[in-house]
């Protein structure tokens, strides 16, 4: 497993146990988490999308389902479960894409989409196909 894709993984096995230490180690100082709501950044940001792993009710896991090596760049193709904390039984089950970032062998990018296609786009690894011009026939 190339560099990235083992700091990937790294980074998604501390977030699954809310280690926020783990997860500031592995981050860049100027990090930006990207999510719907909004453009996190630094350290504070990384804390707080660690923080939202556990929740009074349930708790969020992360199963990666594969990633693909762009560089310095990894897509995530993987589902997030929510889990009722009393019982551990699945509550929601959400498939996500994610394009990670990583700079000296640290997070500095972390991108949600809402599709695998406009993963691979930002990546680079698909070209956005373009309907050709139709021509007219006198």
């Amino acid at each position: 497993m190339p560099d990235n894709l083992a700091l990937t993984q790294r980074l998604t096995d501390a977030w699954n146990q809310g280690d926020v230490a783990t997860v500031l180690a592995l981050v860049t100082p100027e990090v930006e988490i990207e999510t719907p709501g909004g453009v996190g950044r630094g350290p504070e940001a990384a804390r707080r999308w660690v923080e939202k792993q556990t929740q009074p009710h349930a708790i969020m896991h992360i199963v990666i389902d594969q990633l693909l090596d762009a560089g310095d760049r990894v897509v995530v193709f993987a589902r997030r479960q929510m889990r009722w904390r009393e019982t551990d039984e699945l509550a929601d089950e959400t498939p996500q894409a994610a394009l990670l970032t990583f700079r000296v062998g640290k997070l500095s990018r972390w991108q949600l989409f809402p599709d695998r296609k406009q993963a691979l786009l930002a990546a680079g690894l698909e070209s956005a196909k373009t309907t050709p011009p139709t021509s007219s026939n006198p």
